[in-house]
């Protein structure tokens, strides 16, 4: 039940400064496009791969706006906690 909690809370946090940057820059994600079938020839891994990419360059930089920061290293903080958890559930006792 705690390790539930903990994935909510990571994906949560990552989502909201995901959220926060997207509506900042203007840009939709791959994916929603390419549901919504504005982009139909990209493919599924094509699309995930530039989201991800995306993501991954914003949570690298030091974001300006002090709400994004936090929620930057929110997500950073996220990030940490679902790495332990699942190292301690795949050596842990």
């Amino acid at each position: 039940m705690v390790f539930a909690g903990v994935a909510i809370l990571a994906a949560y946090l990552q989502r909201a400064f995901i959220l926060a940057v997207s509506t900042r820059d203007g840009v939709q994600g791959l994916m929603e496009l390419r549901a919504a079938g504005q982009r139909p020839e990209l493919s599924t891994l094509a699309a995930l791969r530039g989201d991800a990419a995306y993501y991954l360059r914003q949570l690298r930089r030091h974001q300006p706006e002090p709400d994004i920061e936090r929620k930057r290293l929110g997500a950073l903080v996220g990030l940490g906690v679902a790495a332990l958890t699942l190292a301690w559930l795949l050596w842990g006792p």
